[in-house]
């Protein structure tokens, strides 16, 4: 593991805030976003996926992710209680897809997500059907 990649691992007890993370990736030091075509560089979530490729799911039950995960969850402006304990006993639990199909542009699409609890399938189909009742505009 180069140095590099170490300091983006250790973590400090206050990480950044979301939104300071953000900034820095999306908008350049005069605060102007970035002009099309910019290639967007994110190495801390970089070396993260290859701490989850190196040592599996292991890495986010225990470690510096763990702990990251954690710390992250902890912070204002509503922190919550995640724990340690709470990443170490979590068992991931295998569930059907949710599917539905949409129609856009003379096609049918299966679309296919998480079912609940998650939230974002049902999310996307609302979405999706309020879109099949409407009129395109525009060129297209």
């Amino acid at each position: 593991m180069s140095r590099d990649r170490g300091r983006y691992l250790q973590l400090s007890p206050k990480p950044p805030s979301t939104t300071k993370v953000t900034s820095m990736t999306l908008y350049d030091a005069q605060g102007r976003a970035w002009p099309v075509g910019h290639l967007l560089r994110n190495p801390e979530y970089a070396h993260v996926l290859q701490r989850i490729a190196t040592d599996g799911s292991h890495a986010l039950h225990e470690g510096p992710v763990a702990q990251a995960i954690v710390a992250r969850a902890s912070q204002a402006p509503r922190p919550g209680s995640l724990s340690l304990n709470d990443l170490k006993a979590y068992q991931p639990r295998e569930r059907e897809a949710l599917c539905f199909d949409h129609a856009a542009r003379a096609r049918t699409y299966s679309v296919c997500g998480f079912p609940p609890p998650s939230s974002g399938q049902i999310a996307i189909g609302q979405i999706l059907g309020l879109l099949e009742r409407t009129t395109p505009q525009g060129p297209d």
